[in-house]
């Protein structure tokens, strides 16, 4: 009797449980996205703010920003030029300075203030009215070298160039862009190569509830860090981190997903315009510097001195003042810590941009390789 009374608690318990669930997911469905930006987000706001303007590379910043940015709310500034500065700079004008630099969102500085980017790190090492960052989300060879030449032809001066070279370059030229007669334009699938394949069934798992069951992503998210906290668990890179298309090229190269290219057209699309740029800065008297630097696939599948490392290793040969490896600097960390430690602690929380420790590590490692 007790025994068939236990069983009708345990099917009343689990019929509760059940519809209780179903129902939470059906408001999750419905109203989760709503519920989570009017009271669980703090300060929510669009994150997708038109901080660009279309021009002929493409796109640049507009100019005089001075606005909170991006999911974690950083500050974004930009001068008179439209270069990302810092927001007590913005008045700036200048058109000549010793140093430029130029790359994508890893040198704009995406998720963090200015002056906790390499960038702002370095400049105010050695003087911020001397470097100009011309670093913009997702930027490539086409756009550095159009970008430069647009400059040039406005009277803007600059005695060297350092150029950080990024791993998603590749998918850019391969998957985004098109140069053709000088000029760029995006390809029909624009919008799909911006992303390039994050690949994994937890990924698509996770994008499915991000967008569709904001709720139920937001208790797991919070349920995962309950368990890192106390050490249940370990923490792990995500998906995002260590299976993307613009990093896993350089170890893994699948022709039929980036545009049916073979790797040595691929690589020559990219040492192509960069051959360009080496040109146009040699017709006007301003030096060349490649810097190369990891991601966290990097770190966790790949060696300091990789395929990418060696493409711009062999194209610095004769035409680069100074080749910058950052690579080093990160896998010399592995003697005295661990990978999944090492990517914690440099990158931002389940993106592959550093932190403000990883820019930090970058900024001083310039700074002590430009002095020399």
């Amino acid at each position: 009797m007790k025994e068939i009374q236990f069983k009708k608690y345990l099917f009343d318990i689990l019929k509760i449980l059940f519809i209780s669930i179903f129902f939470f997911l059906l408001i999750d469905l419905i109203l989760g996205k709503f519920i989570y930006k009017k009271f669980l987000r703090k300060d929510f706001m669009d994150t997708y703010q038109d901080i660009y303007i279309k021009n002929s590379y493409d796109h640049t910043l507009k100019k005089e920003l001075d606005v909170l940015y991006g999911n974690i709310h950083y500050r974004l500034c930009t001068d008179k030029n439209g270069f990302r500065t810092f927001c007590d700079n913005k008045l700036n004008d200048k058109k000549s300075y010793k140093l430029a630099i130029i790359g994508d969102s890893f040198t704009e500085g995406v998720g963090l203030s200015y002056e906790d980017t390499f960038v702002g790190i370095f400049s105010k090492k050695i003087g911020i009215e001397k470097v100009a960052n011309l670093g913009v989300s997702s930027y490539s060879p086409s756009i550095y070298y159009l970008k430069m030449r647009d400059l040039l032809s406005k009277n803007y001066k600059f005695d060297e160039l350092i150029v950080f070279v990024d791993l998603s370059d590749l998918v850019d030229e391969t998957l985004c862009y098109s140069f053709l007669n000088n000029q760029v334009k995006r390809r029909e699938n624009f919008s799909s190569c911006i992303n390039a394949g994050i690949e994994g069934f937890d990924e698509s798992l996770k994008v499915f509830f991000k967008n569709n069951l904001r709720l139920s992503f937001e208790i797991f998210l919070l349920t995962k860090n309950i368990l890192i906290n106390k050490s249940i668990i370990e923490k792990r890179p995500t998906n995002f981190q260590l299976n993307t298309l613009r990093s896993k090229w350089s170890y893994q190269y699948d022709q039929k997903k980036y545009n049916n290219y073979s790797f040595e057209e691929a690589e020559k699309l990219m040492t192509d315009k960069m051959m360009l740029l080496y040109s146009l800065l040699k017709k006007n008297n301003i030096s060349l510097s490649i810097a190369v630097y990891p991601w966290p696939s990097t770190i966790y599948y790949e060696e300091a001195n990789n395929r990418n490392y060696f493409i711009w290793k062999k194209f610095c040969e004769n035409k680069c003042k100074k080749f910058y490896n950052f690579n080093n600097i990160f896998f010399e960390l592995l003697e005295k810590s661990s990978k999944n430690k090492i990517i914690e602690d440099y990158f931002i929380n389940g993106d592959v941009h550093y932190n403000y420790n990883g820019s930090k590590l970058i900024a001083n490692e310039l700074y002590k390789k430009f002095k020399n």
